[in-house]
């Protein structure tokens, strides 16, 4: 019957064998610290950004700013998180990543075998790293063997940034301000209008100034349309760049079906006079809205300083990332050290089965020659017939 094995039994078989699982052990650690030198090396070297701290158009809408701050994860300050995934999905275009590998002359530094754009495009996505810390900015990091250009790299990911934020921004101001511009060019058609039916029934009638009490009222009326058409354009702008089930487009079509509904309300006041009168302040009153996110717009459109806030330019790395020869070494030596032991107490296993339990141990052997002959080239050469 086996005796039954104990803590110290396996100590004493570790100790049996201390110098063969040593021995081992120290061999794959030197082999593994010299393959640590041959291979290449690799510097890392990044720089952080920040959003701009202005939000452009929206600026002419203090409600939408006002929810935006207290949306949370959200600071209108200085940017929003939001704006750092988009830095990442421009740095990650085929266009940002294809000036980069033209300007650096990647297919010959990365050794494309065929010089392939394509290819070059996808191991220059393998050395970059895009991270958005905690504290609100974005790390762009670059790996290359030739520290120098991991740096160079880096910086002109920020400059490549910096010209394709422009180029987005530039062309989203100027949408807008085409479509401002529209809405201007049709009230300056109804307030001219507006003004010609004044002048023709003053001129029929011999009427000169509303009385007072009814231009207050006039006036409360014209500032509701106003309110309105202010709704509408910030409406239209938020259509632009949301989603449709975006929590800040459906609060804006709320508060439009509220004026709307106000302004169905509205008495009619039952006099052409009023009426022509009333729908001159109201043309009055959205121009006076109009005209200053239209001026607006135009600057923004022509505006073309940086929008970045550049922490850190990435400089020249001293050491390098990979490989780490220490933990390449002390992770194979682990390994070295586990099989050892296990092939060590495999052995003692298989030996002291042999002594205790000859028939278990040959049930073994006989199991293992049938998987040997399993395995191709390992068959037993058969014995020439006599």
């Amino acid at each position: 019957m086996p005796q039954q094995i104990n803590f110290w039994d396996y100590l004493h078989t570790f100790l049996k064998w201390r110098k063969f699982i040593f021995l081992n052990v120290f061999v794959v650690a030197v082999v593994a610290l010299s393959i640590g030198f041959l291979l290449p090396k690799e510097y890392y070297a990044s720089t952080s950004i920040l959003p701009p701290k202005q939000k452009g158009l929206f600026g002419g809408f203090p409600e939408v700013s006002s929810l935006l701050r207290n949306l949370p994860g959200v600071s209108l300050g200085g940017g929003t998180p939001m704006d750092l995934y988009n830095y990442i999905t421009i740095l990650k275009s085929r266009t940002a990543l294809e000036r980069v590998v033209q300007r650096f002359d990647l297919i010959k530094v990365y050794e494309i075998d065929k010089p392939s754009m394509e290819k070059a495009v996808k191991a220059l996505k393998q050395h970059l790293v895009f991270k958005v810390e905690e504290e609100g900015s974005l790390s762009i990091g670059v790996t290359d063997r030739d520290p120098q250009r991991a740096a160079e790299m880096a910086n002109y990911l920020v400059e490549l940034l910096q010209q394709l934020n422009i180029e987005l921004n530039t062309r989203e101001t100027r949408s807008n301000r085409e479509f401002i511009e529209r809405r201007i060019d049709k009230n300056q058609m109804d307030l001219a209008a507006a003004e010609e039916a004044i002048k023709k029934f003053q001129e029929q009638h011999g009427i000169i100034m509303m009385p007072q009490e009814q231009q207050a009222s006039i006036s409360a009326i014209g500032q509701l349309y106003a309110e309105k058409t202010k709704k509408e354009i910030q409406l239209n702008l938020l259509e632009r760049s949301m989603a449709r089930d975006n929590p800040i487009l459906q609060l804006t079509r709320n508060e439009l079906e509220a004026l709307s509904a106000k302004l169905k309300d509205v008495p009619d006041l039952g006099m052409e006079y009023a009426r022509l009168y009333r729908e001159y302040v109201i043309q009055n009153r959205i121009h006076e809205i109009i005209v200053p996110l239209w001026e607006q717009a135009k600057f923004e459109e022509k505006r073309d300083t940086p929008t970045l806030l550049v922490l850190d330019q990435a400089v020249a790395p001293e050491r390098h990332v990979w490989p780490r020869k220490s933990i390449i070494t002390l992770i194979f030596a682990a390994l070295a050290f586990l099989i050892s032991v296990a092939v060590v107490f495999l052995a003692e296993y298989l030996a002291r089965l042999q002594q205790e339990n000859h028939a278990e141990y040959e049930k073994l052997q006989n199991v293992w020659k049938e998987i040997r002959r399993l395995i191709p080239g390992t068959r037993p050469a058969k014995s020439p017939s006599s």
